[in-house]
Formats: C-alpha cells, structure tokens, sequence
C-alpha cells in the first residue's frame, strides 16, 4: 500500500465540506478552506464483464466466442 503525504493540506481548517455524486459508479469529496484554497478527491468504479464461450475436450480448449462488457 502506498501512503501519499499531502503537507499543503496540514493544519488549514475547513469551512465548507461537501459529497457529491455524479452517477452511481462516481463520487467526489470536496473541501473548503477559510484560506480560500481547495481540496478534491475523485473516487469512480468500473463494472466490466467478459464472457467466453468454448468448447473443451482434450487440449486446449476450442473458443468459440469471447465478448467483453464494460
């Protein structure tokens, strides 16, 4: 896991903090400082499906069809 520092954001404090969602898959965390500076984090997630249809046997398997669904 990697830990990101963010010093500019140290010791400010916070006037206005606020969540929205822009679609089901995506949300943003928005503050604001009484210095006039801003802080965002973006957070989206991706839903991806892959599909294989294949016949087996002996070796390798035969693919008839791969489909993938994002």
């Amino acid at each position: 896991m990697d830990d990101i520092a963010l010093p500019e954001l140290a010791g400010k404090i916070i006037s206005s903090a606020k969540i929205t969602r822009p679609s089901v898959h995506e949300q943003e965390v928005a503050l604001e400082f009484s210095d006039g500076t801003s802080f965002s984090f973006c957070c989206s997630s991706k839903v991806k499906s892959e599909i294989s249809v294949y016949r087996g046997g002996v070796g390798e398997p035969e693919v008839i069809r791969d489909l993938a669904v994002e």
